[in-house]
């Protein structure tokens, strides 16, 4: 968290536009907040400006999550009313990031003490499940990106701690009509800030009805107050697409292959792992995987030699209610390496699981560490905190600019301006800081994710009036027909991060 603290006392004014890939300089536009934060970050500044749910060029667009938008909308009125600027809103970002992951810490630690009966027990649950949530660097970055993650993970943390007072149990009294109905509003807001919960939701449903934990006249007001919450979300989004899926997320879906089938399934792997070992952050590295799956295995095995005392069973609801979750979320893994082509996402697209592991990894440890040797609490959690500089040193503070986009959008800052139209596939901060800047791949822009699919993207473009595109040379190639990118020229300069490639209009020599 110290990193959060230095980057809101930098002084920056404006890009480094000539900053190399690995000078020392860190700046705003770079880290922590990344390059699909800052499309959601957009589309919040025009909502708090009294534009509506709009990207550059006033576009209407359906391309992020409306709950975490219209928050963090609130948010961006608080800085514009205050006389702040964009760069003061990511900063505002970070600390609400940061705000969010001691919210979560303080719900998981909840739910893990509520697993045991002692209050000895419940109180060091609570501490190592706190602990492995805010010592969670991977959390931290996660929080701090700029998305919806923080704020889903901590609605689907309420839901399961709800439903510990909605699932039938013969320790306790049949629910009352308010606790369904606040299950029901909680899942709509959950809903609200990431449509896949909709699965989440309806196998929890379907299996706590199955195994009679739930009465099908609950499950049923609880499933039609979530659908009743998001349908609005639905409407809107079909009303500018003529689709029920958002543009972000048909721009991502691309069915597995035999191609992709290997990449997807170590992207998959390592995702899992990650949400495993709290304690490490691997940056989706291929060693420090490895290391992390040592360490889990290596503390299985040791805990697995280390017998439960009677007393520490855990309550029999808790591990069904947690058994439902898990098994609800657990579809996510399968649905996402199916259907979505964005692998290096795949950690974000299955967070929810942590929702489950993270307690339950808490009480595994608790359940086998003695009693009579309560300082390993404190020494436990000075560990993690000590990982997490570790980590923050190595990938906050390393001097490296982590991404090369943030030079780009320098570079077009200072060499086309408006009234330049600029085109880029991956626009996010390049779009957040140059609003004369429109998105290309169709997570902002329907029409251009349409266009893209139909095989006439480069008319899209023409119909534009573009007179720059900046990119990876790759997507460049990837959705513009090489005879019509020949029509274009190279810019006179390219922005000087060593991987993206500017190409203009003949007519700007």
């Amino acid at each position: 968290m110290g990193y959060g603290v230095t980057i809101a006392l930098a002084s920056v004014a404006d890009f480094p536009e000539g900053l190399e890939p690995g000078s020392a300089m860190p700046f705003l536009s770079d880290k922590p907040v990344g390059e699909d934060g800052f499309y959601m970050l957009t589309v919040a500044w025009y909502l708090a400006e009294g534009r509506g749910l709009v990207y550059n060029y006033a576009l209407p667009t359906v391309g992020i999550q409306p709950l975490s938008t219209f928050l963090y909308g609130g948010a961006a009125w608080l800085v514009q009313r205050a006389g702040g600027d964009r760069w003061a809103f990511v900063r505002v970002v970070q600390l609400l990031g940061v705000l969010n992951l001691i919210a979560l810490g303080l719900a998981l630690g909840t739910l893990a003490r509520s697993a045991f009966e002692a209050a000895e027990d419940r109180q060091r649950a609570f501490v190592v499940a706190a602990s492995f949530t805010l010592f969670n660097f991977w959390l931290y970055r996660a929080l701090t990106y700029g998305l919806e993650t923080g704020l889903y993970l901590l609605l689907l943390a309420l839901c399961v701690l709800l439903s510990l007072r909605v699932l039938a149990s013969p320790r306790q009294p049949p629910p009352r009509a308010g606790e369904v109905v606040a299950l029901g509003l909680l899942a709509g807001l959950s809903g609200l800030a990431r449509l896949d919960f909709g699965v989440i939701l309806l196998v929890f449903l379907g299996a706590s009805v199955g195994t009679r934990r739930l009465r099908l006249r609950h499950a049923f007001v609880i499933g039609a107050l979530a659908l009743v919450t998001v349908l609005p979300w639905l409407l809107w989004v079909h009303s500018v697409t003529g689709s029920w899926i958002p543009s972000s997320g048909r721009s991502h879906s691309f069915l597995v292959t035999a191609f992709s089938a290997g990449t997807r399934s170590r992207e998959m792997a390592e995702a899992a792992i990650n949400h495993l070992t709290p304690w490490m952050y691997t940056g989706s590295r291929g060693l420090p995987t490895l290391l992390a799956a040592a360490t889990l295995v290596g503390g299985l095995l040791v805990l697995r030699r280390v017998p439960v005392a009677p007393q520490r069973a855990v309550r029999a609801e808790w591990r069904s209610a947690l058994t439902l979750w898990g098994g609800a979320v657990a579809p996510l893994f399968v649905l996402y390496f199916a259907l979505y082509g964005s692998s290096h996402f795949y950690e974000r697209y299955t967070a929810p699981a942590l929702v489950v592991v993270l307690p339950v990894l808490a009480v595994l440890v608790v359940q086998r560490v003695p009693a009579r040797r309560g300082w390993w609490v404190a020494a436990a959690a000075a560990l993690l905190l000590l990982c997490f500089g570790l980590w923050a040193g190595l990938s906050l503070h390393s001097g490296r600019v982590g991404n090369a986009h943030a030079v780009t959008a320098g570079f077009v800052a200072a060499h086309f301006p408006p009234p330049h139209a600029v085109g880029s596939f991956q626009s996010g901060v390049i779009g957040y800081f140059n609003p004369n800047v429109v998105n290309l791949d169709g997570k902002m822009d329907a029409r251009a994710l349409e266009a893209r699919q139909d095989h006439r993207l480069a008319a899209y473009v023409d119909s534009l009036g573009l007179d720059v595109m900046l990119d990876w040379p790759s997507h460049l190639t990837a959705f513009l027909p090489r005879d019509y990118l020949r029509t274009w020229e190279p810019c006179p300069e390219h922005p000087a991060n060593g991987q993206t490639l500017c190409i203009a209009r003949p007519r700007l020599r």
